[in-house]
């Protein structure tokens, strides 16, 4: 690792699944998936202590690590100060977390504040239809109140964490979603490098 410059590597949040981080399985949701997804990770914890290497893992709804609390629960099994989150508050979206994105954020971000090295940014929005239908859009045009986030990220990330502006799907999305990152940094009084 030394060699690449870069000490962050971002693992999948564990997934039953044999679609890997997309799809989902009942027992994600079990003690057993979090037991056995820190035996999986110790060994890979301590040789990233060994290097000086962060391992970053990316919560998703639907898999094992899937709310803030359980990544606390995964760090503490597995005993290592090598294992960090990668936070992306739109991977923490429930219906209930669509309708308070400023308290998701405020709830996700205190609960991991000192155990994130990573930010993902994007958005993602509700669309009409009979059930629930939520996608990805781009950043601002979606319900995440990203003032809040932010600011929660200026205060709480390492001096050399980075914030990532993901999932722009065309050119003129990115564009969208960085103008729109600046503007809710500016409103925040966050400054981006």
């Amino acid at each position: 690792l030394p060699e690449t410059g870069h000490a962050d590597i971002v693992l999948n949040a564990g997934n039953y699944h044999a679609q890997g981080y997309g799809g989902t399985h009942p027992d994600n949701f079990t003690e057993r998936a979090l037991d056995e997804a820190a035996r999986a990770l110790a060994d890979l914890a301590k040789l990233a202590e060994t290097h000086g290497a962060i391992l970053l893992i990316e919560p998703f709804i639907q898999n094992v690590v899937n709310t803030p609390e359980r990544f606390l629960a995964l760090k503490e099994k597995v005993g290592s100060e090598a294992l960090m989150c990668n936070l992306d508050l739109c991977n923490f979206y429930s219906f209930d977390a669509m309708m308070h994105p400023t308290e998701t954020a405020r709830h996700v971000c205190e609960t991991l504040a000192g155990h994130y090295a990573m930010a993902h940014v994007k958005d993602l929005a509700m669309a009409p239809g009979v059930h629930l239908h939520i996608d990805e859009a781009p950043l601002g045009a979606g319900v995440t109140d990203w003032p809040t986030a932010l600011r929660y990220f200026a205060r709480d990330l390492p001096a050399d964490g980075w914030v990532i502006l993901e999932h722009a799907k065309t050119p003129e999305d990115a564009r969208l979603g960085l103008r729109n990152l600046r503007a809710a940094a500016a409103e925040a009084g966050v400054e981006l490098a």
